[in-house]
């Protein structure tokens, strides 16, 4: 079985307000996260998604985690190069979780419009 999670960041401004957004099956969840960039936001995005994968993994289920961010998408695909300290301290947390996890988990790019996650930001 697969499940698919949909994930969302942004922020009011760049550095500004952030929010991440996150849908798996019926939990919808939307969380003001302080303040910094979209970029950052977007990694918390998945960082949360990858918690409540721990916390709340179905033994059968592989993940794929769904995500407009071609930056964070192609960078932990390890196909862009991680410039900023910072995403590179998010992107190794990141890493990190994925490899607690037992499960297959791949991240994928989609377009914004099928980003259900995105629209909760909107």
């Amino acid at each position: 079985m697969i499940e698919t999670i949909y994930i969302d960041g942004g922020c009011s401004g760049n550095p500004g307000p952030m929010s991440i957004a996150m849908t798996h099956n019926e939990h919808k969840v939307v969380k003001e996260i302080g303040d910094g960039t979209n970029n950052r936001a977007e990694y918390l995005s998945l960082i949360y998604a990858l918690i409540h994968i721990k916390k709340h993994t179905d033994i059968n289920a592989d993940y794929i985690i769904k995500s407009d961010s071609q930056l964070l998408v192609k960078q932990m695909q390890g196909l862009w190069k991680i410039k900023s300290p910072e995403l590179r301290t998010l992107h190794n947390r990141a890493w990190k979780l994925i490899h607690e996890i037992d499960h297959a988990i791949a991240i994928q790019y989609i377009p914004r419009d099928e980003n259900c996650a995105g629209w909760l930001l909107e």
